[in-house]
């Protein structure tokens, strides 16, 4: 009957382990995606990961060499490992909460703002017909154009782009993310800051340097920026 439950026990911890890294890589590629400038160290969940396959690994020596003392003592400090790092960052709030995103919001040509994944009662059909453009398409604008870069980037040149007035184009991205125009674009510039810092061509570049590159004015804009986004971060975290 043990060797029955021990190999239940394998394929459970298994199951939850491959469960687990999908989303926590899921998690953390959500936050890349968004270009959430976050505080914390999230890495730690990655330790969750190398535990379980700690456990797996017990598990298995355990159905080769059968049960002992030591591998019962190994199972009890791998538990209480787990539980004392999952405690300890839950308590010193290493975590971000995704807020929700709605996925591929579109604009209409009246300004309606809506989900495109089903019919919304309030919006003439004719709108839901004829969108101006997508959050997809609004996003893939910005990875691929990346007029972040541009210090004199306005809300006009980028309604001018999508072919819109300026008063739709700030309630779109307000309704879609949450953000005015000045934040959504510096959110963009405060990850750019961050991918240059990564490349070795940039190693002896001051802050100053690297925050003008992303298309920050200045120093003070980018230190502005980075307040407001921790500020941002916590307004969303408190509710």
């Amino acid at each position: 009957m043990l060797p029955y439950f021990s190999l239940y026990t394998l394929l459970y911890q298994m199951y939850y382990g491959i469960l687990s890294l999908k989303y926590i890589l899921s998690y953390k590629k959500e936050i890349e995606r968004r270009n959430i400038e976050i505080d914390k160290n999230i890495n730690w969940l990655y330790s969750l990961i190398v535990i379980k396959a700690c456990f797996i690994l017990l598990i298995i020596f355990q159905i080769i060499l059968g049960y002992s003392f030591l591998m019962l003592s190994a199972s009890y400090i791998l538990s209480s490992f787990l539980f004392i790092i999952v405690l300890f960052n839950v308590l010193e709030k290493n975590y971000y909460f995704l807020p929700h995103l709605k996925n591929n919001t579109v604009l209409a040509p009246t300004g309606h703002i809506f989900h495109e994944s089903y019919l919304n009662e309030d919006v003439p059909q004719s709108d839901q017909k004829n969108v101006i453009f997508s959050q997809k398409d609004f996003e893939n604008y910005f990875h691929e154009q990346k007029p972040y870069l541009n210090p004199t980037f306005k809300i006009d040149d980028l309604s001018l782009i999508f072919n819109t007035n300026r008063t739709y184009m700030s309630k779109f991205i307000n309704g879609t993310y949450d953000m005015n125009f000045n934040q959504f674009v510096n959110s963009w510039r405060l990850n750019e800051v961050k991918e240059l810092k990564l490349l070795t061509l940039h190693k002896n570049k001051s802050i100053e340097e690297l925050a003008r590159l992303a298309g920050f004015g200045s120093l003070r804009s980018y230190l502005r920026a980075v307040k407001a986004a921790s500020e941002k971060q916590t307004t969303d975290f408190n509710g």
